[in-house]
């Protein structure tokens, strides 16, 4: 029987920041993303002094919703999400053992067996465990401290190798 680790984790808006970023930039849409800003840097540059300067602003404009206005309506998602929310104020106490992950908040509880995880992914200051494409335990990884090690050793032996991304 493996010794359960326990640990309580606030989640501020940096980790919540870093999970949105990730989360968006992982995915289809992220990376098209990324793809129309390049083109529309491509075709302002490219169109510069060949069509009206109206379109080359144009260009520029759509470059700068994809490269700075994502990013930046996250941030401010994330920096509200931790405000507003009391779970982010106060944290969650994590148990996790050879069962699963337990989460306490208050007198709520919240139990997720090693079964229903559908992956499981790290970021750099993120531990991510989700159970669904929406729901995810974000748990920044300087808040388990020097339980860190002993979690991701529950993480990979009690989820198959294919979840672990």
């Amino acid at each position: 029987m493996t010794e359960a680790v326990n640990f309580k984790a606030k989640v501020d808006a940096k980790h919540l920041y870093e999970f949105q970023m990730y989360h968006s930039y992982h995915s289809i849409q992220g990376i098209l993303s990324i793809v129309v800003a390049v083109l529309c840097l491509i075709a302002g540059i490219s169109s510069i002094g060949r069509v009206s300067a109206t379109y080359t602003a144009l260009y520029f404009l759509f470059m700068f919703l994809f490269i700075v206005y994502m990013p930046l309506s996250l941030l401010l998602r994330a920096k509200q999400q931790s405000i507003l929310s009391d779970i982010f104020k106060e944290g969650l106490d994590y148990t996790i053992d050879e069962k699963g992950i337990i989460t306490r908040f208050k007198k709520e509880k919240g139990e997720l067996s090693w079964n229903q995880v559908t992956k499981v992914c790290q970021s750099r200051h993120n531990l991510m465990i989700y159970s669904s494409r929406v729901n995810v335990y974000v748990i920044p990884k300087e808040e388990m401290g020097e339980k860190s090690e002993q979690v991701m050793q529950l993480v990979k032996k009690y989820v198959s190798e294919e979840k672990l991304k």
